[in-house]
Parts: structure tokens; C-alpha cells; sequence
């Protein structure tokens, strides 16, 4: 008796400290940045896997049972751990031929092989991920244990309110127009720049949020309801707002299939209490002032996002059907799909490095193996179904499983479960919708005395082995895939001893040996240190056969090596699979031959072929070659009417023709013609952009017609886009020909040119020449001395002081030397000509 009297002692304030730690674990993670960086995630999983721990060694419960779910979340845990150990290499192979053949030949390109490696094929991320899944698994178990004794109320009360504080923060980031999230971190994707708050994802973003939205609904519309409903309800039009305003469609459709769901069940389970009138006045009383709220905060790129027809991501669900079929069995380990997919990225329709399959069945098979997958679903969906009748008769249970069906049905086209803070809550919502609360009961029925010992010691044995893996995978450090790209990229742009960085590249690659980066990277080292870098290059092209810069590091060997027609044809092969190399492509086969035959074998087929065109006709003008360069604009002109710089290209060289003449305008009549129809179509392509005006106005300057130009670009200029350099080709025109006008045209080209203050400075240093030139001393000093305000430099300052001096404006002059020594206090020679003149 005296021992029962010490836990139950023990137990009691372990007992009301459980639901504390379960809101600064469910907040926590969800404020610090969603959990996505392992260092900011960790502290939350050590503490939730701690006080479960805490829970179950104190015996707070012994007479119920552990929620299904826990389980599950724990065994998946300990498969991902079980992933990440090594075993023989021959073992491996075995069990997973692919995973076995990566290991075996990722550090081929030095002459080494591996002897033992884990089934996974990124062990850290897996390691990581396992800490994940045992944290899961402890917010689960202690929300089914705050649940069975205080209710489930009070555990989707605390995501209800995470989800709040999340949608406030992230509408005082878009309010305060923050780029950094709570001043702390810089996102790091552009895609993140844009919706910055503590869960950078949109999609992410909507996904806890709609959770939130239907949890607070069924607070809401909860026969005694723990807070206010007209509370609940702005925080439901808050959360509504912030989801619907991140732009995420499938957050959206989540939305409205869910709210379907809530209208079906109210009107079943209480029809009798609900009128039209209250459902119209609920209704709206939710609806209008979100709808206000979006609309309120609504701009192009929020449009863009909701209004967008790319589908791409959808197709990555096929796409990752490879990967499933390969790693079918046993997974290729959980967490590594960013570094493994890569090799089985489609050729065509893909210019996007995707880290998930944006599906969590898919996800899961890819990474797991189908047995553990299916089996893991199945399970889940059969606790649910256990727990269906009680939770269809309450509206605080039926609101979270809305929810949860919600954001399952939105990770099939949007992968949010990836993210921790996603994940906790619904871990925390999963365990209050599975705990039996009749267990409570003292009359309940008593588990046998093994079982519960057996229980007992296996989730002591599982999230003490979460928490040890976790602790050793910190100490480690995480080593994720991205920061290994980042630490290698920096390595070889600071150029330390090329031992070091092989060797981080090795290591690196025993980290991520299905990725291709490293490889990528040991053929830039490799070539750096005048090695061959085929072996290399060869590794990096079977982990990402679409990888666009190998190609474009193989074209420059094989184009190095003279083989022309085949270094051709990789640049091809890098322009087409990246449409962002195309300058660099151009750049490169520009150096080794400048015929346009020969440079259409660099330039891939259909759309993405008019961007190496058109930086292929650039390169070519820079460099002189303007026959060339003519041939190749005229393709790119073919390939796409609708491009402007290829047109601009080719009337520029016949209006520098004319102007001279030169052969290229021998026939001065149809070569005017050429341009003008040059002018017009650039018109009609772009009639917010002066290009076409300028154009017009240049060729009526070469044929003598200077007046008319300046009239022609009085009202050209008016178009917004290229303002300033019409309004620098209208004083151009105007200085070779002094009117009344000059002045005016002065100013209103400094005026369009001031968004900037380099740019500014640049402009008014450009009036102060002109001014000089034509002597007016005073004017131009004037000009010179706002240049060197908006950008003050010692050349700027003293370019003021010689034109005032020239002017007889001394006490200008000595002003404008004294910044310059200000800027520079040591020159001597500063320092006397103000001696001098003072």
C-alpha cells in the first residue's frame, strides 16, 4: 500500500503538468518556423519524448489502455531508426538491390568502396526523421492521457489557440512587411519570401490552419462551450483569413470540402435547434468578415497563386512511381526522397527540383516500402473507425475529425504532414480523438497485470530509444542535405586546400550517397585542380541524369578536349533541362565557335530554345561577330515573335548602319523599312514599353529628322516601362540640338531616374557633363554636387569642387573638398588644396 500511496504521489503533479508541456510543445514547434530547422525543432521533441517518458515510468494512468496511434507513430520510429543502421554492404544488397548498388558505387570516382552502410540512402535525415516519429508519438500518448482525464476539449483547445497565435504572427509579418521571421531567419526559398511568418510554406501554412478552423467550429457549436462563441469566432475568421490569403488551392478546396462536411453533420445531428435564420446569421457572421479580410490584404502575387493552372506537382505523384517500384519492399529510408529522386526526375516537363512528392502515401511508399505504409494506414484507419460512434456524437470530436480528414485529404496534393509543426498537432489531435475517456472510470475493467507491465516497458523501451538516437544524431550534428550542398558550394568558391574539400565531399557523400550533387561537386574540384573530371561527372550524371549543370560541365570538357559536335549537343541537353543555364550555355559555346550552324546544336527544341537564341545573339553582338549574331537573332525572332530583345538587336545594328554606312544598310530605303516594321511589331508586343517608341525615334534621328523624333518621343515616353531611357534618348537628341525644351528634358530624366540612389547619382553626374560641355559652369556643379549626395565618393566630391572652382564658385568648391576628406582623412593631397584655396 505504502508503494502504491509513493507513485500515486509522484504521480499527481506529473499529472497537472502534462497539459502545460503539451502547449509549449504543440506552440513551440509551430512558432519556431514550423519546426522545418532541426536545431529549432529538437528542443520540442526532446521535451514532449521526455514527459512522456516522465508519464509512463510514474504510472499517471494504469488502468487504460494506450491509444492505437502510439503505437503506430512508434513503431514507424523505430522502422526509420532500424533504417539508418549499418549492416554489410552484401546485406544491404540483399535486402535492397537499389539501395545496395548506390552504396556500393558512390565513392567510385576515388577508388573506394564501401564495406558496411545502411539501408537508408540518407542515414541522418532518417535519424532525424526518427526523433520526429518517437516525438509524434509522445504528443500522442500524452494527449490521450490529458484527454482521458480533463476531456479532449481541453487538448483541441490548445491547438485551436497555436493555430491563432500562428495566423496573428503571420498577419503582423505581412502588416509589418518583414523579411526575416521574428527578426531571427531569412528564408532561405524564394517561395518563402513571400509569405514570411512562422510557417513559411502557404501550403503548410493552410494546412495547420484549416485543422485549427474546424477544431474551433466545433468548439463553437459545443453544447456548453469552454470559451465565449463570439471569441471562437473571430479567432475561426482569423484563421480563415490567413489560410485563404496564403494562396494555397489545395488549402482551399480542403476548405470547402470540409465545410460541406460540418454543414452535412449539423444538419443531421441537430436539426431540430438549428434554424434558417441562426445558419444565415452564423454563416455570414463568419463568412463576410473574412471575405473582407482577404480581400482587404488581396494583391497580384495573391491572385497569381490562387488563380494559377500549373499543375506540375500533380504529376510528381506519377513521377515518383520509379521510386516506389525500386524501393518497394523496405523503402529507400525515410527522409532521403530529396536526394533520391533526383535520378528518376523525368526528362521533359520538369525544370523544378521537388524534396517531396507533395502525397504522403506516396511519400511514405517511396521512403518506407509498401508493406509498412499500407500496414501503418490501415491500422490508423482502423482506430478511427473504432472510435467513429463516439466521435460523430460530439461536436468538439466531430469538428476534429473534420479537420484531420481535411488535412489529409489536402496532403494528397500538398505534402504539410512533412513539416513538424503540422504534424505534432495533428499527433496531438489523432491522441484526443482515440482516448477511450470510460476508461477513467475505477469500475473500468483492469488491463492483466503482464499486459500493462509489458505496455509499460515496451513505450519506456521505444521513446527512450527515440530519445537516445535523437540525442546522438545532435551531437553529430544534422548534416542535412542542404547544408552540405551550402558548406561544399562555399568550400569551393573560397578555394581552401583541395584535400580539405575532397574530403568533405566524401564524407558528404556518405551522408547522401544517392545525391548528385557531390559528385557535381568533386568534377568542379577535379577540374579545378586539372584532373580528369569524367569519372566525376560520370557518378553525378546516374544520380541526376536532368541535372542541367552537369551537362553544361561536360560540354565545357568535352568542348575543352575539341570534340565540338558533342559538347554541342550537352549544352543542349543542360539548356533544355534548366532554361536558367541558357546565358551560361551561351557564354560557353560562344567561346569555341562562333558559327550559327554549328551553335544551333546548342539549342534545344521549343520554347526554352528562343532563351539560348536569344542569349546566343547577345554573346555574338559583344564579341563583334554581328554576321553571326544576325542569323542567330533572325532564329530567335522565328522561334519567338514575341521576344523583344532579338528585335531590338537587329534594328540597333541597321540604325548604327545607316548612320555610318555601312554595308549592312546599303539600301537605305529598305533598310528603314526593316526597322520600322521592327518599331511596330515591338509596339504591339509590348505597348507599355518606350522600346518601340525609342527604336522610331532613333531611325527618324539617323535619317536627319531630329525634330520629329523629339515630338515622336514627347508622348512615347509616356509609357511606364523603359521611362528613363527614353527620357535619356529625348535630352540626347535635344543636347545635340539646344531648344527651350533641354532644360525640362533635363529634369524630367533625373525626375524617372531617382527610384534609386546609385541610379540617381548616375543620372544627375550624366546633366552635369552635358552642362559642362556646353559651359554652363554653375549648372553642372550644381548637378555633379546632388551626384555626390545621392552616392558620395571622393570622386564624385571632387569632381564637384574642380567644376565649381572652374566656375568661380569657391566656397562650393571648399565645401565639396571637405566631404571628400571626410570620406578619405588621410590623403595629404586633399588636405593641401584646401589650404590652397581657403
Amino acid at each position: 500500500m505504502g508503494a502504491a500511496r509513493g507513485v500515486g504521489s509522484a504521480s499527481a503533479p506529473v499529472s497537472k503538468a502534462m497539459l502545460p508541456v503539451l502547449a509549449v510543445t504543440i506552440c513551440g514547434t509551430g512558432l519556431a518556423v514550423g519546426g522545418a530547422i532541426p536545431a529549432a525543432f529538437a528542443p520540442f521533441a526532446f521535451l514532449g519524448i521526455a514527459s512522456a517518458l516522465v508519464v509512463v515510468a510514474t504510472r499517471v494512468e494504469r488502468r487504460t489502455a494506450t491509444p492505437i496511434p502510439v503505437w503506430v507513430l512508434l513503431g514507424l520510429s523505430i522502422v526509420t531508426l532500424l533504417q539508418a543502421q549499418a549492416l554489410p554492404i552484401g546485406w544491404v544488397s540483399a535486402i535492397s538491390p537499389a539501395a545496395g548498388d548506390i552504396w556500393s558505387r558512390c565513392l567510385a570516382p576515388v577508388g573506394a568502396s564501401v564495406h558496411s552502410a545502411p539501408i537508408s540512402l540518407d542515414p541522418g535525415a532518417s535519424r532525424l526523421e526518427a526523433l520526429k516519429w518517437s516525438s509524434y508519438a509522445a504528443v500522442c500518448a500524452i494527449a490521450g492521457t490529458v484527454a482521458r482525464k480533463r476531456g479532449a476539449t481541453s487538448v483541441l483547445l490548445v491547438v485551436f489557440g497555436a493555430g491563432v497565435a500562428i495566423a496573428l504572427c503571420s498577419l503582423a509579418h505581412v502588416v509589418l512587411g518583414a523579411k526575416t521571421v521574428f527578426g531571427l531567419y531569412t528564408p532561405r526559398h524564394a517561395f518563402e519570401a513571400g509569405h514570411v511568418g512562422p510557417i513559411l510554406n502557404p501550403n503548410n501554412l493552410a494546412g495547420y490552419l484549416n485543422l485549427s478552423v474546424f477544431i474551433g467550429l466545433g468548439l463553437a457549436f459545443s453544447r456548453r462551450p469552454v470559451m465565449s462563441r463570439w471569441v471562437a469566432g473571430v479567432g475561426i475568421v482569423l484563421l480563415l483569413a490567413v489560410s485563404i490569403r496564403s494562396g494555397s488551392r489545395g488549402g482551399l478546396a480542403a476548405l470547402v470540402i470540409g465545410g460541406a462536411a460540418m454543414a452535412a453533420w449539423l444538419l443531421r445531428m441537430r436539426r431540430s435547434k438549428i434554424t434558417w435564420r441562426s445558419a444565415a446569421i452564423g454563416a455570414g457572421g463568419i463568412l463576410l468578415p473574412t471575405v473582407f479580410l482577404v480581400l482587404l490584404g488581396a494583391d497580384k502575387s495573391f491572385w497569381a497563386d490562387l488563380l494559377s493552372e500549373n499543375a506540375e506537382k500533380l504529376k510528381l505523384i506519377s513521377w515518383a512511381s520509379p521510386v516506389i517500384s525500386d524501393f518497394r519492399w523496405v523503402g529507400s529510408g525515410r527522409g532521403a526522397f530529396a536526394s533520391v529522386f533526383f535520378a528518376y526526375r523525368p526528362t521533359v516537363d520538369s525544370h523544378v527540383a521537388f524534396t517531396h512528392p507533395e502525397n504522403f502515401l506516396a511519400q511514405w511508399s517511396a521512403e518506407w516500402g509498401l508493406p509498412i505504409t499500407i500496414s501503418a494506414v490501415l491500422v490508423l484507419l482502423l482506430s478511427l473507425g473504432l472510435a467513429a460512434e463516439r466521435l460523430l456524437r460530439s461536436s468538439v470530436l466531430a469538428g476534429a475529425t473534420i479537420g484531420l480528414g481535411c488535412l489529409i485529404l489536402h496532403n494528397l496534393v500538398d505534402h504539410s504532414l512533412e513539416l513538424p509543426a503540422v504534424a505534432t498537432a495533428a499527433a496531438a489531435v489523432l491522441g484526443a480523438m482515440t482516448a477511450d475517456p470510460t476508461q477513467r472510470s475505477a469500475n473500468a475493467r483492469p488491463e492483466p497485470r503482464w499486459r500493462r507491465h509489458l505496455r509499460r516497458w515496451a513505450l519506456i523501451g521505444g521513446l527512450g530509444l527515440g530519445l537516445v538516437g535523437g540525442l546522438m544524431a545532435a551531437a553529430k550534428g544534422w548534416h542535412t542535405l542542404d547544408e552540405d550542398r551550402d558548406r561544399i558550394k562555399k568550400m569551393l568558391a573560397e578555394e581552401p586546400q583541395a584535400d580539405l574539400v575532397r574530403a568533405e565531399i566524401s564524407n558528404a557523400t556518405l551522408r547522401h550517397p544517392a545525391d548528385y550533387y557531390m559528385p557535381l561537386a568533386g568534377a568542379y574540384l577535379a577540374r579545378k585542380e586539372r584532373q580528369n573530371p569524367i569519372p566525376w561527372i560520370q557518378r553525378a550524371l546516374e544520380r541526376g541524369p536532368t541535372v542541367g549543370r552537369t551537362h553544361a560541365l561536360l560540354g565545357e570538357v568535352l568542348l575543352g578536349r575539341g570534340l565540338l559536335d558533342q559538347g554541342l549537343m550537352e549544352l543542349r541537353l543542360a539548356a533544355g533541362y534548366e532554361p536558367g543555364l541558357s546565358d551560361l550555355t551561351a557564354q560557353i559555346a560562344v567561346a569555341f565557335t562562333q558559327s550559327p550552324d554549328k551553335l544551333m546544336t546548342a539549342v534545344p527544341e521549343g520554347r526554352w530554345g528562343s532563351l539560348v537564341l536569344d542569349a546566343l545573339g547577345a554573346r555574338l553582338r559583344a564579341r563583334g561577330s554581328d554576321a553571326a549574331a544576325e542569323t542567330i537573332d533572325r532564329h530567335a525572332v522565328a522561334r519567338d515573335p514575341g521576344k523583344l530583345a532579338p528585335r531590338q538587336r537587329l534594328a540597333d545594328a541597321r540604325i548604327a548602319a545607316l548612320e555610318v554606312g555601312a554595308p549592312l544598310c546599303a539600301d537605305r530605303a529598305a533598310c528603314a523599312a526593316e526597322i520600322d516594321a521592327q518599331a511596330q511589331a515591338m509596339l504591339e508586343i509590348a505597348p507599355s514599353d518606350t522600346v518601340g517608341s525609342r527604336t522610331r525615334a532613333r531611325l527618324l534621328a539617323a535619317q536627319g529628322d531630329v525634330s520629329g523624333a523629339v515630338r515622336l518621343l514627347q508622348e512615347g515616353c509616356k509609357a511606364p516601362t523603359g521611362r528613363s531611357q527614353c527620357l535619356l534618348l529625348r535630352a540626347q537628341l535635344l543636347v545635340k540640338s539646344p531648344t527651350e525644351e533641354l532644360d525640362a528634358a533635363l529634369e524630367a530624366f533625373v525626375d524617372a531616374s531617382c527610384s534609386a540612389r546609385v541610379q540617381c547619382a548616375d543620372a544627375n553626374a550624366w546633366v552635369g557633363a552635358r552642362r559642362a560641355e556646353r559651359g554652363e559652369l554653375q549648372a553642372a556643379a550644381s548637378a555633379y554636387e546632388r551626384a555626390a549626395r545621392q552616392d558620395p565618393t571622393v570622386a564624385r566630391w571632387m569632381l564637384v569642387a574642380d567644376t565649381a572652382e572652374r566656375g568661380g564658385l569657391k566656397s562650393t568648391a571648399v565645401a565639396a573638398i571637405s566631404e571628400a576628406i571626410r570620406l578619405d582623412p588621410t590623403n595629404s593631397e586633399l588636405k593641401d588644396r584646401l589650404r590652397g584655396l581657403r
